[in-house]
Order: C-alpha cells, then sequence, then structure tokens
C-alpha cells in the first residue's frame, strides 16, 4: 500500500508556488507542466506531449514500485480522474490525500495564471481556467469514495495559503480551522454538518506567510497537516 497526495486546484491557484509546503517535507512531486517546460526549453516543438509522455511513465513506475508519491493535478475535467482511477487501480488500497487548493475569487486564479504565462511558463486560457474552477466540486463528490483524506488549503488575496480543513473519510474525522472560508462551508457542508460543537472548540491557525522570496520559504512551518503526515 502506498500513499499518494494529489496537489489540485485551478491553474493560478496556487499549487506549484506552495504545494510541497502541505505534504510531508521531501515526497517527491511529479508534475507535468514542469516537465513539459524543460522539453520546451531544449528546444523541442511537441515539448507538451513529451511532457506528459514522461510524466505517465514516471507515474506508472511510481505506482508499480509502492513507493510514496505526490502529484500536481487540477481535479477540474473529468479525465484528470483517470490518474485516481488507475492509483486504486494497482493497488485499491492504496490511500489518496488530496490537498485542495481554492479561494472564493476565482480572478485570483486568472490573475496569476496570466502572470504566469507573461514569465514564460505555460498558457491556460480564461475560459478554461473558469471551466475547472467549476468543475472542481461537483467532480470532487463524484469521485470522493476514492479518497482517503482532503487537506483544504485556503488561497488569500494577500498570498496567504494555510490549511482551512482536513477530513479523513475513512474515520469520519475532521480538524478545521476557525473561521471557515466560505467556499469550505459551502462545499463540504456535509462533512462539517455534524461537527459544529467540534469546530466551535478549534481555534484559529496562524495562516502562512505570503511566498514571495526565498527568505520567507525558509520561514515557513511545513509540516502544518495533522491528520496525515504519519
Amino acid at each position: 500500500m502506498a500513499r499518494i497526495y494529489i496537489i489540485a486546484g485551478a491553474p493560478g491557484a496556487g499549487k506549484s508556488t506552495s504545494g510541497r509546503l502541505f505534504i510531508p517535507k521531501g515526497l517527491e512531486i511529479l508534475d507535468s507542466d514542469d516537465m513539459s517546460l524543460k522539453y520546451k526549453i531544449a528546444g523541442y516543438t511537441d515539448f507538451k506531449e513529451m511532457g506528459q509522455l514522461k510524466f505517465n511513465r514516471i507515474f506508472n513506475n511510481r505506482l508499480f514500485s509502492n513507493a510514496n508519491f505526490a502529484i500536481e493535478l487540477n481535479l477540474g475535467f473529468e479525465h484528470h480522474y483517470n490518474y485516481v482511477k488507475r492509483i486504486k487501480q494497482v493497488n485499491s488500497e492504496n490511500e489518496i490525500i488530496v490537498v485542495l487548493f481554492h479561494t472564493d475569487d476565482v480572478n485570483l486564479c486568472l490573475d496569476r495564471a496570466k502572470m504566469r504565462a507573461e514569465n514564460g511558463r505555460h498558457f491556460v486560457a480564461p475560459d478554461v481556467i473558469q471551466s475547472m474552477y467549476d468543475n472542481i466540486f461537483p467532480l470532487f463528490n463524484k469521485y470522493k469514495d476514492r479518497f482517503s483524506g482532503l487537506i483544504a488549503v485556503n488561497v488569500e488575496k494577500t498570498g496567504n495559503t494555510y490549511i482551512s480543513m482536513e477530513y479523513d473519510f475513512k474515520n469520519k474525522k475532521a480538524l478545521p480551522t476557525l473561521p471557515l472560508p466560505d467556499w469550505v462551508k459551502r462545499e463540504f457542508k456535509e462533512l462539517i454538518r455534524d461537527l459544529s460543537p467540534q469546530i466551535k472548540r478549534l481555534p484559529r491557525r496562524n495562516p502562512l506567510p505570503p511566498l514571495t522570496t526565498p527568505m520567507n520559504l525558509k520561514k515557513v512551518e511545513v509540516l502544518d497537516a495533522k491528520l496525515f503526515f504519519s
């Protein structure tokens, strides 16, 4: 049995910038966009296809080696869930922890994605970003029986990112942070519905600082998640 972390969210939500801060330290992260960028820099015209092929090859190798690892995946389209199905197909006992980056302001994602493209990284059209943003929760709910855990990461306009809620699907245990952002209360109301007394007793944890300089990265407390680091 292996534990696979899926760092998910719409383009521009902050997965690449701070996803590694919400998984166990040193865990390998597979990112097809990063792989494609390296082929692009090397001058290949079919860099997207080559990056995806490399990602798929390494992904399957890691699954069959029974290794713990993480992947970056939007989870905004149905075909993204082929990887979720594959993880369970190789070993039904594999655990999938979704680290979901989200914000109530889709414009934050749109602005960040635009800035990223202007800096030479991959471009995602605004209508595609909007579609993935809209699809994330319907698809998540459709496949949530495949997941072992959820780490919901709230993304603020200031650039702060912090864990707003963790949920253990097996034990039906929630660890929320107060105050809960609107999207957590709205999209995960079924998960927190019967946990009101528990929520009221839990204090708010300090958010992580904006990831603007290497100095800030060094100051961040990495092991912020409580339920899924054992």
